[in-house]
């Protein structure tokens, strides 16, 4: 069974000075704006694919519940100069989308699954069963926090059953017992104990925003991000990072899990907390209650896996804001790669400021509910030809092995000052 669980460690509010007014809660906030100047010839344009994605994977929203929200989700893809492109996994990304019937709040919701769909659909349902309470609120950023840690803890809960089982054949097999011994004596059960973990296994980001009375609320676990884009006097796109990366490359959290026993050097030079990605989501027994069975993380004194959101909220002051978009990283780290691909510096400002170009052309020229497809298209489009010129000078290269597939991409944009 789970080892017990501690309670979350509560965040501290952080205030920041940078216009617009943003308040942030979380153990490391910061503030990230970047300008991005309109009409710069380094951006490509936005433009219909010159290519059919296989399968078709794009995955718009089947009903338009405001006229300024757009919604995109791309499955992921493994590019090949031969055969057609082909899918590694089903899309476990998710989104939720709602507005109240008298356009005074809306709610937006991206998730980013792995090792599987079952944490991503649970939480999914969830949150969307509970998205009403907090767009109802009158304390919207303490519903939207602890909406986020129930969701982890409800998930858990839906799977005591699995973890009673796992037990109860665990104490059939002797302890001590060699592995390769116990599949030999213990077939069935070392084969249940296998299907247990991977139905265990799995977890899930979430990035939350809701819009309400000209504030808006952003909660987030894990590495999808929400940002906020503005417009300039001079007419620049100005963008700022709502929501906190939550991994081993945020200084934040390996000063977090170094308080823990973990060492920091290790944790950045694998990349990896234990087998995760991520320091922070929803589900993911094995850096949670399970984390003593993973031999690199299983000295900390705690769980150093954690569902703590970071919260934001920004004051709707003026009539500068032009977007809110909420995306999965697979849509920023790919563009990260034709970033490096172009000659660019690579650093964490520039794809945000990339997707927020193209979420901008992409309005101008075709409207505000087709931009989000139409982005995601042409992200595919710019690294399927990448890989396609890579693979054809030489397949090892580092820009065709690093472009050779993608993940899952969603992308959720809000647009704001509509005339409905």
């Amino acid at each position: 069974m789970r080892s017990q669980r501690r309670p979350p460690e509560t965040g501290s509010r952080q205030a920041v000075t940078a216009q617009p007014r943003i308040q942030r809660s979380s153990q490391h906030g910061s503030t990230q704006l970047t300008t991005v100047k309109q009409g710069s010839s380094s951006h490509p344009q936005c433009h219909e694919p010159m290519r059919e994605p296989m399968n078709k994977p794009w995955n718009e929203a089947q009903k338009r519940v405001s006229k300024n929200v757009s919604v995109a989700s791309a499955t992921n893809e493994r590019y090949t100069l031969a055969a057609p492109s082909s899918h590694d996994h089903d899309n476990e990304d998710e989104y939720l989308v709602d507005e109240s019937s008298d356009s005074s709040s809306v709610y937006l919701c991206v998730l980013d699954g792995h090792d599987g769909r079952n944490a991503v659909e649970f939480v999914k349902k969830y949150l969307w069963n509970n998205h009403l309470a907090i767009s109802r609120s009158e304390n919207p950023e303490d519903a939207i926090q602890r909406c986020i840690r129930d969701a982890d803890t409800e998930y858990f809960k839906n799977l005591d059953h699995l973890f009673v089982e796992k037990l109860t054949i665990q104490m059939t097999i002797p302890k001590g017992m060699k592995s390769y011994e116990a599949h030999i004596t213990f077939p069935i059960e070392v084969a249940r104990l296998q299907q247990l973990e991977s139905q265990i296994s799995g977890g899930c980001t979430a990035v939350v925003a809701v819009v309400k009375q000209d504030v808006i609320y952003v909660a987030n676990v894990g590495d999808s991000r929400a940002i906020l884009v503005y417009e300039t006097s001079d007419g620049a796109l100005q963008v700022s990072q709502l929501s906190e990366d939550h991994d081993v490359q945020n200084e934040g959290e390996l000063k977090r899990l170094s308080k823990l026993g973990l060492d920091r050097r290790e944790l950045k030079k694998s990349g990896r907390l234990g087998t995760q990605e991520n320091t922070r989501s929803i589900g993911d027994y094995s850096i949670k209650g399970g984390f003593r069975d993973v031999d690199v993380i299983s000295h900390a004194t705690s769980e150093p896996g954690i569902a703590e959101p970071h919260v934001t909220t920004v004051e709707i002051n003026d009539k500068t804001f032009k977007y809110l978009i909420l995306m999965s990283d697979g849509v920023y780290k790919t563009v990260m790669l034709l970033q490096t691909a172009a000659g660019h510096d690579g650093k964490a400002r520039n794809e945000n400021e990339m997707v927020a170009y193209l979420v901008d052309n992409c309005v101008k020229e075709g409207g505000i509910q087709k931009a989000a497809s139409n982005v995601l298209k042409q992200i595919d489009q710019d690294q399927y030809h990448l890989y396609q010129k890579s693979a054809r000078k030489d397949a090892r290269s580092p820009a065709a092995v690093a472009n050779r597939k993608r993940d899952d991409m969603t992308l959720v944009v809000y647009q704001f000052n509509i005339t409905h």
